[in-house]
């Protein structure tokens, strides 16, 4: 069993495929587990914790002020003291067991570029590479960046959990801010192509091919879109609600037009009575 303390500035990893325990553990820095099983008690944490897949039976006895991020797919169990602060966290809708957790969700902060290539051009070394480099420019552990990564050329969506508003501020005005290192995608790759030679990955082919203010949109029907051509916001559903009100409408005025239950006077070859259809017809043949 390993008694773990970790200093803000502090990283611990745990990606090796094994089994770890732990015990008594303080964490104010980050925490990554990203395949294996692990298992912990006394979890104090201020920082953040990280779970992006594998098995976990962890104990917490207090998260005020830190994150919990589980992903989606990772099992067992996760509790929470009774009477201790949730803090942050996101934690899977299924296959994880919470217990004692009523969180508040994490403040995010969010950005898209494009590097050059291909998806399968970036794998974990360089997505390693890239969320270091994210979170050094946010002054968070790296634990607290995700990726999501699309074709076309190489879309890469990172996104930062932090604890509250203040910090997400203070994160996002760190990165674009003048000398920030998205301030444009000149610095954006000056500060990748480092972060790669540090950790020994081959930088010949980094090109970062701009800053995306916001994420092209889903073709129709594809996931993510809930399959049916994209979103409604408030002004395409009162534009449908207009629509389908001015068919029932014009299917009315046609049904009492053509029954004579209505008077209408055309302007140009319209019966002088002004009534419809063939009553109308009938007394303009008698006026006749």
């Amino acid at each position: 069993m390993y008694e773990v303390t970790n200093a803000a500035t502090g990283a611990v990893s745990f990606a090796d495929g094994g089994t770890v325990t732990l015990g008594a553990v303080n964490n104010a820095g980050g925490v990554t587990m990203t395949t294996g099983s692990a298992t912990g008690t006394a979890i104090t944490n201020t920082g953040v914790v990280s779970i992006e897949a594998g098995i976990i039976n962890l104990a917490f006895a207090n998260n005020d002020g830190g994150v919990i991020h589980v992903a989606d797919g990772v099992t067992g169990t996760i509790t929470l003291a009774a009477g201790a602060k949730s803090g942050a966290c996101r934690l899977p809708s299924s296959g994880l067991t919470a217990t004692g957790f009523a969180c508040a969700a994490p403040s995010t902060v969010v950005t898209h570029f494009l590097l050059g290539g291909t998806v399968e051009d970036i794998g974990a070394a360089e997505q390693t590479a890239i969320k270091k480099v994210i979170a050094e420019g946010a002054g968070v552990p790296t634990s607290a960046v995700s990726l999501t990564l699309s074709p076309g050329s190489v879309l890469v969506r990172a996104e930062i959990l932090l604890k509250d508003d203040a910090t997400a501020t203070a994160a996002e005005n760190a990165l674009s801010g003048a000398n920030g290192i998205l301030e444009n995608a000149a610095s954006l790759q000056a500060a990748l192509i480092a972060q790669f030679q540090a950790d020994g990955i081959d930088t010949t082919d980094l090109t970062v091919e701009g800053l995306v203010q916001a994420p092209p949109p889903s073709p129709p029907g594809s996931p993510g879109d809930g399959g049916g051509g994209g979103s409604c916001g408030v002004g395409c559903i009162v534009g449908i609600v207009f629509g389908v009100f001015a068919l029932l409408a014009l299917s009315a005025l046609l049904f009492l037009f053509l029954t004579g239950a209505a008077c209408f006077k055309k302007v140009d070859g319209g019966y002088a009575t002004g009534k419809p259809g063939a009553a109308g017809a009938a007394e303009a043949a008698e006026a006749a």
